[in-house]
């Protein structure tokens, strides 16, 4: 009879095991399933742009499962969108450790340094993003700007090459390609990606001004001066407008229109050092020497390190007998770094 009760106990207490696993079973898909729907509410709520609710849909999500590295993905966007840089990268950390091949985190740890300091990016972050299967556009362009910061600009023209392959109607990465190649001094091919960026983008009001001056460097004077006006009929008071069509004006011969805009700029920006150097070369050619020495004076006062500024005031010194005034502008003009200065300095021996 002993024996008997024994196996009959023996067996309650194997079915009592099996009703805890059962129910701690039941529990576990209880909680996935809370997890998953806050999840997928809180995704839903992200791409409708309502960051707080989404946040809170998040934050239950994860309170059911922390373990959901996608989770705390999409939390970061949320708290991103909220002002909450700090916050959103302790989740994208969150998210790596438990998934370090998640190419998207790794992007928006990029993006995020990027955005709070150029300096100190890690841009191995972005190609990890690509190495681990993250490659939308994006990842190229923001890898792109990282390398021209660095001063890495043929990487970063790589970078938007891809970047504008991925998606043809790219206008940034045409408008940053475009000012590398200016930098190269490859002027043709900064108008052409100047000229696709305001294609897909026609607001994109930089392009303007960099496509006028890049014809003013292949010395397309009028398609220069027909750019910057469509720009200023927008923005009348772009004081960079102004100073590229005043350089067009200019080279027109047309002296008068543009001390006129040198002045518009420097009156809506009075510490715009370059328009006191533009203005200064428009007396120039009025053989006005005095005044342009003035204007060159202020434009140092401005910034001591315009060398053109004391290269052209050494040109007109030396024009009204001061050679030695025009000795010592110069010396510091090849000072500063422009060895073709040494020319000139030849003179004062």
């Amino acid at each position: 009879m002993s024996k008997i009760y024994c196996l009959l106990l023996f067996g309650a207490l194997i079915g009592i095991d099996l009703a805890f696993s059962q129910d701690d079973s039941f529990t576990a898909y209880q909680q996935k399933k809370k997890a998953d729907l806050a999840y997928n509410k809180g995704v839903t709520l992200l791409k409708q742009q309502k960051f707080n609710e989404a946040l809170t849909a998040f934050n239950e999500s994860l309170d059911a499962n922390n373990k959901n590295d996608l989770a705390y993905l999409q939390r970061a966007k949320a708290k991103f969108e909220l002002n909450n840089r700090t916050g959103a990268s302790d989740d994208l950390k969150k998210a790596l450790a438990l998934n370090p091949k998640l190419g998207e985190a790794y992007f928006y740890v990029g993006y995020i340094q990027l955005l709070t300091d150029t300096a100190r990016v890690d841009i191995d972050n972005f190609s990890k993003a690509i190495e681990n299967g993250f490659t939308i556009p994006e990842v190229y362009y923001y890898r792109g700007v990282t390398k021209a910061y660095r001063k890495d600009f043929q990487g970063a023209i790589a970078d938007f090459t891809i970047a504008i392959d991925k998606k043809n109607s790219y206008a940034q990465s045409y408008f940053e390609r475009g000012r590398l190649k200016l930098v190269n001094n490859d002027y043709q091919a900064a108008i052409a990606d100047f000229n696709a960026c305001l294609k897909f983008d026609t607001t994109f009001y930089a392009a303007y001004n960099n496509l006028a001056y890049a014809k003013i460097k292949t010395a397309d004077y009028q398609g220069a001066l027909t750019d910057v006006n469509k720009l200023l009929k927008i923005q009348p008071k772009n004081f960079v407008s102004l100073t590229i069509r005043g350089t067009a004006k200019l080279m027109l011969n047309d002296i008068n229109g543009a001390i006129e805009d040198f002045k518009l700029a420097i009156e809506i920006k009075p510490d715009f050092a370059i328009a006191y150097v533009d203005l200064a070369n428009a007396y120039v050619k009025k053989n006005e020497y005095d005044l342009a020495i003035e204007q060159y004076n202020k434009a140092i006062q401005l910034n001591a390190k315009l060398v053109e500024a004391y290269l052209n005031r050494g040109f007109c010194k030396e024009l009204i007998g001061d050679m030695d005034g025009a000795c010592s502008d110069w010396k510091t003009a090849n000072s500063l770094g422009y060895k073709e200065a040494e020319q000139f300095i030849q003179e004062c021996k």
